[in-house]
């Protein structure tokens, strides 16, 4: 069996350690903690705290947020231009719009 014990308050990984235990009989077999890491296992286990702005307190988590938003943003942003092109094919393709005139030229034109 295998146990997680932090002692933090669960947004730093270098306050958790891991304990195992044979299931049968509860002897241990192995403690690790975050200091017995290797480097790569270490710096691993900070990514998802660092990735969330759990790991730096207020400001990671304002930067996540704004992180967050920019990305909500471009998504906003690409569905948006995806109905500005498909409106103009349309018009195109029913002949309200010339064939010469450039998708720019007409996002200028049609700005009154």
């Amino acid at each position: 069996m295998s146990f997680t014990i932090d002692k933090g308050n669960g947004g730093r990984p270098d306050q958790r350690s891991q304990l195992t235990l044979d299931s049968r009989t509860a002897e241990l077999v192995r403690w690790e903690p975050f200091s017995s890491y290797n480097a790569g296992r270490r710096l691993r286990s900070w990514f998802r705290f660092l990735h969330t702005g759990e790991a730096l307190g207020i400001a990671g988590q304002t930067i996540a947020g704004i992180a967050s938003a920019g990305a909500a943003m471009l998504v906003w942003t690409g569905i948006w231009l995806v109905f500005r092109r498909l409106r103009t094919y349309r018009k195109r393709a029913k002949g309200q719009i010339p064939p010469s005139l450039r998708d720019e030229d007409y996002a200028m034109s049609t700005k009154r």
